[in-house]
């Protein structure tokens, strides 16, 4: 599954989008093994479905300035809000160490294999907004439109037979 959330402005109008696209998972896993150096492309080489019920847009989609967004890839599958967030806590602590450096406006984080996220991807596109305090706000904007999207994907998801029991 890819997620991405993007703040987006059109004209004096900014808002988030939150795009959801569901892959099977095998087939992800592969993609990913042929392509993990590029791996940041999946978007545009292999999207997979929208999924538009899960999905959310403050703005209509097409024809919006990208201010900053937040990718996250993960397996369909097997993920949870809970392992969603410790990875979102180390891609936060790995763009403060990058931002603070100044080293580059964008943060990658590669997971081990056998953890749900496998890579998430954070980048603040208009230099306008440098400053620590507003990074900050930025990616708690983008985590938290993530958050909720990923709530109702949870939610959506098809219990066990043992869960169903419960």
């Amino acid at each position: 599954m890819y997620v991405t959330a993007m703040w987006v402005r059109r004209g004096d109008d900014m808002g988030i989008n939150v795009f959801v696209h569901r892959h099977d998972t095998d087939e992800l896993v592969d993609w990913l093994e042929e392509n993990g150096e590029r791996w940041w492309t999946l978007p545009e080489d292999f999207p997979g479905e929208a999924d538009r019920g899960a999905s959310s847009f403050a703005l209509k989609p097409g024809g919006n300035s990208v201010q900053a967004y937040m990718d996250v890839i993960l397996r369909d599958r097997d993920w949870t809000l809970d392992a969603v967030r410790k990875a979102l806590d180390a891609l936060e602590v790995r763009a403060d160490e990058i931002f603070e450096a100044r080293r580059h406006d964008v943060t990658r984080c590669v997971f081990p294999e056998d953890e749900p996220c496998y890579r998430m991807e954070f980048k603040i596109t208009v230099r306008l907004y440098n400053d620590l305090e507003t990074r900050h706000h930025i990616f708690k904007m983008l985590r938290e439109a993530l958050d909720e999207r990923l709530r109702v994907l949870e939610n959506r998801a098809p219990q066990s037979s043992e869960q169903a029991a419960l």
